[in-house]
């Protein structure tokens, strides 16, 4: 019978696995598939594909707070596009400066002069992909793989059965700019490029004004969207009809009246309407790509005022219309991008970060970003230089996201913040602030939590102002901020908080990631003993204590699921349960088990245990941990609840109104019922 029961309970919890729709503030992994396979095959000394990485691989790139994982460069490559690579002396030059052994089986072409839409053999083809895309959708875990919208490769099948469908030239055009044209399939074709870059020298340029390449496009984004729940789209921009028409005007056909991507979107959109597209813009197109159609645009500019130290550009930037910034996409670097760490040294980085992981909109990561590396290999390499890890980086930028997630700091409304200073010390501009405020805040619904502040010194040195909440409820009562990142607390007066403001003082490249939680419920520290019943102090007291017992839960796969949580917490708000503690134990997949922290995990959307991170009762003990932990599975997680029958109090009191008394109270075991009832059922 209990077997039966802890099944149906393991099978609901499995049952409740996030759906494939995507969160409104995405959080995007970036992996270079060729480089990670590739080292995870040395690594096991044998070819691993997407069908085979290991449980612990996938660990390193889904820590707690990620939503997406973005596998780089999935598609055939092509052997004319490598050809071409390999004869160019620009390319072979910046392929030695990343690294200096570099070998030719490194080379094995770029991931943006594709052949076919079909996933690499290297990799393991379709199939692999597919079972690449199931394990990550067990994590709860999305992916996004990539789309090259403006060229193909010179050996594309299109140039042999589609020659149309490419800008086309004349004998004349090759012997004027010979590395703007290409001689394929008979044809001369222009080299794909950008209006202001020299042309690639790999790949050949699709005609944007082509109704049949948009037909053709629609197609292939179908195709795409079948095997992913993402889809990024390279140099979006190329192929409006403005830019398209700044590049190849005079060369192509008339101008459509419609726009390439609106047309190309809605063909999609009627066969996945739920894939997000997501566009790499740059030159302030990123409004325009927004209203064609795009869920999310790259944030190039804040990425060059963030990395150009330029406080008050990223300040205004922010002042922008708040529809059009959660569309954006907030990164540090990417493939195309520089590595962070080369950039900014490391508290300049982490204030940077703190600014990327907070603000609304889509966040971006790479891989590699969170160890500390430095060389950004060309995306034709299959391997790059080894570079030590830095430990402490990695376990501060795996706290930030976990610390975001787990507590909901963007959920709800974002404000920015105005920071004032005095007349003889300005270092405030070099503050940048803002607020998070989560739904129902200030209407008497978990009034205490569900705000957070964040404070960023972009510069140098050292910085300190008042900054205004904005918040009109702070009055009449004390206020304990909890900084997210190193467990700091703060206490501050609500009236000085309304009257002016948060004073922070902060070194160079300092941060504050705060949040306003909520008191640890009364009752939860100094309570001894293992089987606690009701106290025996004054009848109606406020002290008075019901019974207290405990409850362990599983969450096979370590993934939180929301409806429990959010009864247990309507429980408490409603006074029929005192929670005392809430730990968690983590089993991992060799069976070594430990108690962790909330912030470790992605909280479920909408749950909200910011009260009771990093508390503990002192009633759970390691011998108990021990027991709980015999019972678990490799890779789960359990959450231990500790709390006090509240509504007992109230059927106490009401018998001892009219003249009875308490004489004793206490708990039975599940074991002792499950035996007493196997002995009915005998007899």
């Amino acid at each position: 019978m209990v077997n039966d029961m802890v099944h149906g309970e393991r099978q609901r919890l499995d049952d409740d696995d996030m759906g494939g729709g995507w969160p409104d503030k995405p959080v995007i992994y970036e992996i270079n598939t060729a480089i990670w396979l590739g080292e995870l095959s040395r690594a096991a000394g044998r070819r691993v594909t997407l069908a085979d990485v290991p449980a612990s691989a996938w660990d390193d790139v889904t820590p707690a707070g990620i939503d997406a994982v973005w596998l780089m460069g999935v598609w055939e490559r092509s052997p004319a596009g490598l050809q071409l690579a390999n004869a160019n002396a620009g390319l072979q030059a910046s392929f030695r400066d990343a690294l200096p052994d570099v070998r030719p089986d490194d080379v094995i072409g770029s991931p943006y002069c594709v052949r076919r839409y079909v996933v690499d053999d290297s990799f393991g083809g379709p199939g692999a992909l597919a079972e690449a895309r199931a394990t990550l959708a067990a994590r709860g875990i999305r992916l996004l793989l990539d789309y090259v919208p403006n060229h193909v490769a010179p050996d594309h099948p299109w140039l042999t059965t589609h020659p149309e469908l490419f800008v086309n030239g004349s004998e004349a055009d090759i012997e004027a700019e010979p590395t703007a044209w290409v001689r394929a399939a008979g044809h001369i074709l222009a080299h794909g490029r950008d209006p202001y870059f020299p042309p690639w020298p790999d790949v050949v340029q699709l005609d944007a004004f082509s109704p049949a390449l948009r037909t053709a496009t629609m197609q292939t984004l179908t195709d795409i969207a079948g095997q992913c729940d993402g889809i990024r789209c390279d140099m979006a921009m190329l192929m409006t009809n403005q830019v398209f028409a700044k590049t190849w005007g005079g060369r192509t056909g008339q101008e459509p009246s419609e726009e390439f991507w609106p047309t190309v979107i809605a063909g999609l959109r009627s066969r996945h309407p739920e894939t997000v597209l997501v566009a790499e813009a740059y030159w302030d197109m990123e409004w325009t790509l927004q209203q064609q159609g795009f869920d999310f645009c790259y944030d190039k500019r804040l990425y060059d005022r963030i990395v150009g130290r330029d406080v008050s550009g990223v300040r205004d930037h922010l002042r922008a219309d708040l529809a059009y910034q959660s569309r954006l996409v907030r990164f540090l670097e990417n493939h195309d991008e520089p590595r962070i760490a080369d950039l900014l040294p490391g508290d300049a980085e982490r204030a940077a970060a703190v600014v990327i992981a907070t603000l609304p909109g889509a966040t971006l990561w790479h891989e590699g970003q969170f160890e500390g590396r430095r060389v950004r290999p060309p995306v034709f390499l299959s391997r790059r230089p080894g570079e030590p890890p830095d430990p402490g980086l990695v376990g501060w930028y795996w706290r930030l996201l976990a610390a975001v997630a787990s507590h909901r700091v963007r959920a709800g409304a974002w404000q920015l913040l105005e920071v004032g200073g005095w007349p003889d010390n300005d270092s405030c501009r070099n503050l940048l602030a803002w607020s998070w405020t989560a739904d129902g805040v200030g209407a008497g619904v978990a009034d205490e939590a569900g705000r957070h502040v964040v404070v960023v010194n972009l510069s140098g040195e050292p910085a300190d102002g008042r900054v205004g909440l904005g918040w009109t409820d702070l009055r009449g009562r004390s206020w304990k901020l909890t900084d997210l990142l190193d467990d700091r607390e703060f206490e501050r007066s609500g009236d000085e908080l309304a009257d002016q403001g948060l004073y922070v003082a902060l070194k160079p490249w300092g941060c504050h990631l705060l949040a306003m939680l909520r008191q640890q419920p009364a009752g939860s520290a100094g309570i001894s003993g293992k089987e606690l019943g009701m106290t025996t102090s004054q009848p109606g007291s406020d002290d008075e204590l019901g019974p207290v017992d405990f409850l362990a839960i599983e969450f096979p796969g370590g993934r939180l699921t929301a409806p429990g949580f959010e009864k247990l917490i309507s429980m408490a708000d409603q006074g029929v349960v005192e929670i005392l503690d809430m730990e968690f134990i983590a089993k991992d997949a060799d069976g070594k088990s430990k108690k962790v922290d909330v912030w470790e995990f992605a909280v479920p959307d909408g749950v909200d245990l910011a009260a009771w991170a990093g508390a503990s009762s002192g009633l759970l003990d390691d011998s108990d941990v021990g027991e709980i932990s015999a019972a678990m599975q490799p890779g789960s997680v359990a959450v231990v609840v500790i709390y006090e029958n509240r509504w007992v109090l109230g059927l106490v009191d009401a018998w001892r109104r009219d003249g009875a008394r308490l004489i004793a109270d206490g708990g039975l075991s599940a074991a002792d019922i499950v035996a007493a009832l196997d002995a009915t059922e005998s007899s």
